[in-house]
């Protein structure tokens, strides 16, 4: 079996991407950073949208977006089952909590960019 791949981003406008409606996850404090972030660096990493243009990777990104004026964002369009599109939004926000930080090296890291 092989793994699936989408390979291309395409550009949406914003008022055709929607949030989750049952995302899980505050993340008040990651959008301002991203608004902060975004400016100086860029806006590199693609939404991940279903079919219907409902995030499913990316709602703290879309958030900033939004705050910061944007008018179209790079997403990639997914085309997996309703339960791999599940799977996948749990575990993407989920399993960067298996990672553990060194927390002066990381602190250090934000505070320049504030």
């Amino acid at each position: 079996m092989g793994v699936m791949t989408e390979n291309e981003i395409k550009m949406i406008p914003i008022n055709k991407i929607r949030p989750y409606i049952r995302n899980p996850r505050k993340n008040d404090k990651t959008v301002e950073l991203l608004c902060k972030l975004i400016p100086k660096v860029g806006f590199h990493v693609p939404l991940v949208i279903d079919k219907n243009g409902v995030i499913v990777k990316g709602h703290a990104r879309f958030t900033a977006a939004i705050r910061l004026g944007m008018k179209e964002l790079p997403c990639i369009v997914s085309h997996a089952s309703e339960e791999a599109i599940k799977a996948d939004r749990i575990t993407d926000n989920k399993i960067s909590e298996y990672s553990e930080w060194i927390n002066d090296e990381v602190q250090q890291e934000i505070e320049s960019i504030k």
